[in-house]
């Protein structure tokens, strides 16, 4: 299990969030409205797009982001393009 399988456990996020978080962070792939605007630092667009389980878990997801996400992973719609990107140019060497 990686850091960041662990961190998303410990945090207790809802299980089947892991995929798209591990697709975002490892792959620098896009991912569901959700993780994007909650990635973005978009709390409107992060509770409108939050089921249940997620509204329920905003402050762990906040926490998870904090102490097990790279810093450059997100904070900004800016730092969610260049994540992006990133993946993109590392595919392409």
């Amino acid at each position: 299990m990686t850091e960041l399988e662990e961190g998303f456990t410990a945090s207790g996020l809802p299980n089947y969030m892991l995929e798209g978080t591990r697709r975002y962070m490892r792959d620098h792939r896009p991912v569901g409205g959700f993780l994007m605007a909650l990635f973005a630092n978009d709390l409107r667009e992060t509770v409108v797009r939050a089921d249940k389980e997620n509204s329920a878990a905003l402050q762990q997801w906040l926490q998870f982001l904090n102490f097990y996400c790279p810093a450059r992973s997100h904070g900004s719609p800016a730092a969610v393009d260049a994540w992006l990107k990133k993946g993109h140019n590392d595919a392409t060497r």
